[in-house]
């Protein structure tokens, strides 16, 4: 499908009848991306000369926008070879993250792909084929949003140990409010019940000083005259919180599931290593200490005042960030400026029905932000079905003993989105390549997304790894991508080079 030596390679059991509802797409959708990645990858024709060709001649084209008298300031004393101590980058990545900042942190992680190469093989070995997104990647990143309709702010019942399963005026028997007095699964009307223009507050609080936490080294600067750690939370409870109000074991279930993929490097396995640290006794975030002891840090990574949480997109779960609360379009804009790729929209609708508990209904569909389409979607989950379970199962019916009605009818509902997530998500390996598909490929990162300047060099390296571009051909692409900063980048000091990414990263 993309980068291949034999040809373009089709989207091999998409479209196919799974079962699963028909939102409209056809075998060819390809979420926007289309020939841009997929044209000609491993194609025998010519594309008008050899990589080396295409770099030299752009080189040509931006170097009178590249001061090359100023290069010997930024690169000092170890100019023409890069210093390198230890892969700081990746430490930092690994430090971001713990810190709650993914996105600064997948920064830093592709920094150290970029600037640390030597020391990078094993990441950059980790790169995957998505055959959905129809590029390499190193990580899918994911986004998760919510919308709650209906006539109750707070109260929800959703489907959990607790849930109110009677109130004073009884049920009246099997009549749990379906057929037309139930009105359906509650997603069909255009009445809002949002909250209007007022958001819950999800971050961080003042406490980190708000924002996005791109500022992410601190007034100190990398690893400069830090002051002691501090006890960071790397996943928000109020989000998790907030996520159990409104629906309930439905999240857990979810996080469980998505977990088990994430932790498996089935979405690419960029940190998929870094967790959260087990949280001890005292409730602290995982560090011990008696009252008036300085915590101490979690053995594999540090936290310091170095890293700031992501207070606009907290992480819910690893992997997971926060997007808010909202109508799905809305969300879909707020995930492309948090740079996600797909995005999970929890759909809610809150019913009052006569004197019974509220009956709380719940979708989650899955979307690809940047069309903007929804390609999967779970089953409803309905407390009122968990509740007509039970008492089924109060009558004699169903009496196994480790058999929970909410657990099976949310794994239910949950099969469905998984099994799509299943088959088109999980990445690939990354195909062997042809030099006519390297050549296509650097082509389109010369002159990519100027947002993504760390990630694209990184993406030069892999290719470099795989002997597809020689050293010649990383500077001059280097150059065109970063200016400068991509040489500093290449043979600068290990402290020109961590002064460079902060300037990125902050820039951003």
């Amino acid at each position: 499908m993309l980068l291949v030596s034999a040809g373009p390679v089709s989207a091999q059991g998409y479209g196919e009848d799974d079962g699963e509802e028909d939102y409209g797409y056809g075998e060819e959708e390809e979420y926007g991306y289309g020939d841009e990645y997929m044209d000609g990858y491993g194609s025998s024709s010519s594309r008008g000369g050899s990589t080396s060709e295409i770099l030299t001649a752009m080189q040509t084209q931006f170097k009178s926008e590249i001061d090359m008298t100023d290069l010997a300031d930024l690169f000092g004393p170890s100019a023409g070879g890069s210093v390198n101590a230890g892969p700081e980058l990746l430490n930092q990545a690994r430090s971001a993250y713990m810190s709650g900042n993914l996105p600064v942190a997948m920064k830093l992680y592709h920094a150290h792909l970029a600037a640390e190469y030597d020391q990078a093989q094993n990441e950059i070995a980790k790169l995957r084929l998505s055959k959905l997104l129809s590029r390499p990647v190193w990580n899918i990143r994911f986004g998760v949003s919510m919308m709650v309709r209906g006539d109750i702010e707070e109260g929800y019942n959703p489907i959990s140990a607790n849930m109110r399963t009677a109130s004073s005026g009884g049920y009246g028997g099997d009549d749990y409010g379906y057929g037309d007095e139930g009105g359906g699964d509650g997603f069909g009307g255009e009445e809002d019940y949002g909250y209007g223009d007022e958001e819950p507050d999800y971050g961080y609080g003042d406490e980190y000083g708000g924002g996005s936490g791109m500022d992410a080294y601190g007034s100190g600067g990398p690893g400069r005259n830090q002051p002691p750690p501090r006890i960071v939370e790397m996943l928000s409870g109020t989000v998790d919180a907030r996520f159990k109000e409104v629906i309930g074991s439905v999240s857990e279930l979810f996080a469980q599931r998505f977990g088990e993929h994430y932790q498996a490097g089935h979405f690419g396995a960029a940190l998929a290593d870094v967790t959260p640290p087990p949280k001890k006794e005292n409730n602290r975030g995982g560090y011990g200490g008696r009252r008036g002891e300085e915590p101490e840090p979690e053995a594999q990574y540090a936290i310091t005042d170095e890293f700031s949480p992501n207070t606009d997109y907290p992480l819910w779960q690893p992997g997971l960030l926060f997007i808010g609360e909202g109508e799905h379009e809305s969300m879909l804009d707020k995930a492309k400026q948090a740079g996600c790729d797909f995005l999970f929209h929890f759909d809610v609708a809150i019913r009052l029905e006569g004197k019974k508990p509220p009956r709380n209904i719940c979708r989650c569909r899955l979307y690809h932000v940047g069309s903007g389409k929804a390609f999967a979607a779970s089953g409803a989950f309905d407390n009122y079905e968990v509740m007509a379970s039970k008492q089924r199962r109060g009558r004699g019916r169903q009496q196994t003993e480790d058999y929970d009605p909410g657990t099976a009818h949310i794994n239910d509902s949950l099969d469905q989105l998984f099994a799509t997530i299943k088959l088109k998500l999980v990445t690939a390996d990354m195909p062997e390549l042809s030099e006519q598909a390297a050549e296509y490929r650097v082509s389109k990162l010369l002159s990519g997304d100027p947002g993504q300047v760390l990630e694209r060099l990184a993406e030069i390296r892999a290719y470099q790894s795989r002997g597809l571009l020689n050293e010649d051909d990383v500077a001059k692409a280097y150059q065109i991508i970063a200016g400068n900063d991509g040489l500093t980048l290449l043979y600068g000091s290990d402290d020109a080079k961590t002064k460079v990414v902060q300037e990125m990263i902050n820039a951003d």
